[in-house]
């Protein structure tokens, strides 16, 4: 199931009318709906979208309200940005083949350095496409912290920590790649993926990843 960050999509994808909804929309309202969808999600499984029709972005405020819901419940938000609307992506099917990887790496980077891991700590995100290219510089972000204050204001800890936080899918396409974001990470944070299923995709899962899923269910030793 697939939320989308606009209220009204998201109250239409719970069989909720939009225009039937208090006026005006409260955060009460917004954390209210939130919950009772996620309530409906088998064991409280979400994805998220992180651009929307209307360009609005990760930082949008109906999201950091739905985090508040989303932290209550101790949820599992799976972060699933999609193709890349960038007009310089022209060749034939850029905008899947590093389109959706670089918008993967601006919703992580932009949910790191935004603080809303700090403020919702009980969060389970899982991030897809292995966390776009993130994993690859996260230390010219933390790089970035030391330097400026600006970067810090907002972060209790360095980029890198964030990081370490969270839980990513295995489908990164080469055993390379794979094993760098073990590396990073540790395979407790490692899920086997898959993308399906869209067109550029592999099934069953990639094997790798069977003690990420654990921990990220809450099924671990």
């Amino acid at each position: 199931i697939q939320a989308q960050a606009t209220y009204h999509r998201f109250l239409r994808e719970a069989g909720r009318d939009p225009d039937r909804v208090p006026r005006p929309l409260t955060r009460d309202v917004v954390i209210a709906e939130t919950e009772a969808r996620a309530r409906e999600l088998a064991e409280r499984h979400l994805m998220v979208n992180y651009r929307d029709e209307y360009g609005k972005d990760w930082q949008h405020p109906l999201i950091g309200q739905a985090g508040v819901a989303a932290d209550r419940l101790e949820a599992v938000l799976f972060l699933h940005p999609l193709l890349s609307q960038d007009p310089r992506l022209r060749r034939p099917q850029m905008p899947n083949l590093i389109g959706v990887l670089w918008e993967t790496t601006v919703s992580l980077a932009d949910l790191i350095l935004s603080g809303l891991l700090d403020r919702y700590p009980r969060v389970k995100l899982l991030v897809a496409h292995g966390g776009g290219f993130l994993p690859y510089q996260i230390g010219r972000l933390d790089q970035g912290y030391q330097v400026w204050p600006a970067v810090r204001s907002a972060l209790d800890s360095p980029p890198s920590a964030c990081l370490r936080r969270l839980w990513f899918d295995s489908v990164v396409w080469t055993r390379q790649s794979l094993q760098l974001l073990l590396d990073l990470v540790g395979p407790e944070r490692v899920a086997p993926g898959s993308d399906y299923p869209f067109d550029l995709s592999v099934w069953p899962p990639i094997g790798e990843g069977a003690r990420g899923a654990e921990t990220l269910l809450g099924r671990a030793p």
